[in-house]
């Protein structure tokens, strides 16, 4: 596996996931209802070369029901969303870039994003990362 990819784990034996969030909702932009999220959605639409559907990865797709995405490096995020789109999200005041670290066995990743249980999501606390 390409080492830009692999998960950082730490020596608490835990992940850092990343995820951009609405400062307010804890919301993904995709997912936020805000006109900065729509507006986001229109200017850095969902591409399926860079944005693949979790649904139809098989390591996936069983975690989706009880998971929350998000990125164990802030490359992968940066080729999710553009370092263009994250710098709109962010200008906005509305959205901010979070760290967690979540205990690996929550977290199941593949090389583009992964799923973290929410229950884990919602146990760690939150850093905001300046990018």
């Amino acid at each position: 596996m390409d080492p830009i990819y692999e998960a950082y784990i730490t020596e608490a034996n835990s992940v850092e996931v990343f995820r951009i969030e609405h400062i307010k909702s804890s919301l993904g932009p995709y997912q936020a209802k805000y006109p900065q999220s729509e507006d986001f959605a229109k200017e850095f639409p969902i591409s399926i070369k860079y944005n693949p559907d979790p649904k139809k990865d098989h390591l996936l797709r069983p975690f989706i029901k009880d998971g929350i995405f998000g990125f164990t490096t802030l490359l992968q995020m940066k080729r999710w969303f553009s370092s263009e789109g994250i710098k709109f999200l962010l200008d906005t005041g509305e959205f901010h870039v979070i760290k967690k670290n979540i205990p690996s066995d929550a977290v199941v990743s593949n090389d583009v994003q992964c799923v973290v249980n929410k229950k884990a999501w919602a146990k760690a606390t939150a850093k905001v990362v300046r990018i």
